[in-house]
């Protein structure tokens, strides 16, 4: 499997690294941030849009009732 990002070979006498800006980035991508971004897109669709927006709104009227007593 080849190394990702900050190196381009490793063996046991030998690292050769990548250019910069990638030199500095350790690790894999970043699989989870988008996995979890399309969870959250299904579950608003689930819920509807119609929904969440109507839950904000009471909520934003209560915290500003709240503020004004």
């Amino acid at each position: 499997m080849p190394p990702y990002h900050m190196t381009q070979s490793v063996d046991f006498h030998q690292t050769s690294f990548t250019a910069a800006p990638h030199k500095f980035e350790a690790g894999p991508p970043d699989i989870s941030g988008p996995v979890a971004m399309g969870a959250a897109m299904d579950y608003l669709d689930c819920i509807g849009l119609e929904h969440n927006w109507q839950h904000d709104h009471d909520w934003q009227a209560t915290l500003t009732n709240g503020f004004q007593n």
